[in-house]
């Protein structure tokens, strides 16, 4: 069972409401042993009971238990989501919801800025603006896509997405109606729906050949 992410200096760990009390614990004297220092104004615990939507007597006896948790005498606060490397987090895992939200938000707005600077097809001409889109934008919108569980209205969000970002390239509105199937083929960019699968495949046929050391 996994217990906890370790990332350099990011650290998740997932334990029961007491066995996290004690964790904390475990975290701060490790911390005082070696000479360094967690930083509390940094850490959220994401607890389920605060979460949850229903309401019942037995939600309410179980909010009442709920522990304070602290580091360094300092409470943690409780969240309802928690970015960990860029990818947002809920009681329930990844929130693939608020990441595509981000993802789109991000990498639009990143296309809209190279469009300004004059990334599109009359100035700099098609060809470099659809690889501007490729090497630097379409990367920000498929973060964290490889380890997400999408439905196909987020699919279909992500695919919207990028055919606006294809419609800038052609210095046009992303709300406009205006084919992109053309450049797309001739830039051989995939739909998302197929580039998340490939994204998923990748990451899946990596993580099996993956040496794990016990």
């Amino acid at each position: 069972t996994i217990s906890s992410l370790l990332y350099a200096d990011d650290v998740v760990m997932f334990a029961s409401k007491t066995d996290m009390v004690r964790l904390l614990c475990i975290a701060e004297n490790h911390s005082k042993e070696f000479g360094y220092r967690w930083h509390p104004d940094k850490c959220a615990i994401i607890d389920p009971v605060m979460t949850a939507t229903s309401s019942t007597d037995d939600d309410n006896a179980e909010m009442q238990n709920v522990p304070t948790y602290r580091l360094y005498t300092k409470t943690i606060p409780m969240v309802k989501t928690f970015m960990y490397l860029g990818i947002p987090f809920n009681q329930f895992g990844i929130d693939s919801g608020l990441l595509i939200n981000q993802r789109i938000t991000e990498a639009t707005g990143s296309m809209a800025l190279l469009r300004q600077l004059g990334i599109q097809q009359y100035r700099v001409g098609l060809w470099p603006a659809l690889r501007a889109y490729r090497t630097f934008v379409r990367p920000v919108m498929e973060y964290g896509i490889a380890i997400s569980t999408l439905s196909q209205v987020q699919i279909d969000k992500l695919d919207k997405a990028q055919k606006g970002c294809i419609k800038m390239t052609l210095n046009r509105n992303a709300k406009t109606q205006f084919p992109t199937i053309v450049p797309m083929v001739l830039a051989n960019i995939p739909s998302m729906k197929i580039r998340t699968r490939t994204l998923q495949f990748k990451f899946v046929t990596r993580l099996q050949n993956y040496q794990f050391q016990r």
